[in-house]
């Protein structure tokens, strides 16, 4: 599903000038266009909570990579679990994270609870695995697996990425 922010927008622009939508459902877009808005290509990527299979507290701003990929996936969706065996089994996605040239962060939208945690540790070890109770307030996640790729300066640089677009870009 091609995914367009540009085009979404128009939509959702078009519902907060109209009259004849309901209060609570233009506050609800309105909500949408605020997250769409703060997580554009080339903006810093927002600051969220995030606690790791351990319990304690991780923060993006530490990780010391040239690319970090920022996948969001939920345990309980299909496609993400797919996308996750997907990555974590590739060989030359691997190699480059051993180099430590790209750091994966694959953060579970919803609260640390110690059912996550066992589900979790059996992520991939060369990941950093987080959960975050606050992240759907600050990201776009209409989609799941939402997938974004930052700089080493923690910008945004793609967003709404394929696992197989990943795949292709370190398997040329």
């Amino acid at each position: 599903v091609l995914q367009s922010d540009e085009a979404y927008m128009l939509f959702i622009n078009a519902i907060l000038r109209s009259s004849k939508v309901k209060k609570s459902e233009k506050e609800r877009y309105q909500r949408q266009a605020m997250k769409i808005n703060g997580n554009q290509i080339g903006a810093q990527l927002p600051g969220v909570s995030l606690k790791g299979v351990d319990g304690k507290s991780i923060n993006i701003d530490n990780i010391k990579a040239a690319t970090i990929i920022v996948a969001f996936i939920d345990p309980e969706c299909d496609d993400c679990n797919i996308a996750r065996l997907r990555l974590s089994t590739n060989v030359a996605l691997n190699s480059i994270i051993d180099g430590e040239k790209l750091a994966l962060v694959c953060i579970y939208p919803g609260p640390y609870s110690k059912e996550w945690a066992a589900e979790a540790s059996t992520y991939s070890d060369k990941w950093i695995v987080a959960a975050s109770e606050d992240a759907d307030e600050r990201f776009d996640l209409r989609q799941m697996p939402t997938i974004y790729v930052l700089d080493a300066d923690k910008k945004i640089v793609a967003k709404n990425v394929r696992a197989e677009d990943i795949l292709n870009m370190v398997n040329p």
